[in-house]
């Protein structure tokens, strides 16, 4: 038996130069409703990478609002 750790589905960050929010969703290779999808031909527009984002695409900073981001019991 091993501990509940929590893994992150969404994140969800704000800029306060923008006044703009930013969402990014993580791809978890072990979602077999993803994989379901894959195999069936529905990927689309995935991101390349899981990193967690610090900068938006004009190199503003990113603030994580922890609050509002979605986990899942690992």
């Amino acid at each position: 038996m091993s501990l509940i750790k929590p893994k992150i589905q969404t994140s969800v960050h704000f800029c306060e130069e923008t006044k703009r929010g930013h969402i990014k969703n993580y791809n978890d290779p072990f979602n077999l409703a993803l994989l379901a999808n894959d195999i069936a031909g529905g990927s689309q527009n995935k991101e390349l990478t899981n990193a967690f984002p610090t900068k938006d695409a004009h190199g503003n900073p990113l603030t994580c609002e922890y609050g509002y981001c979605v986990y899942k019991d690992s």
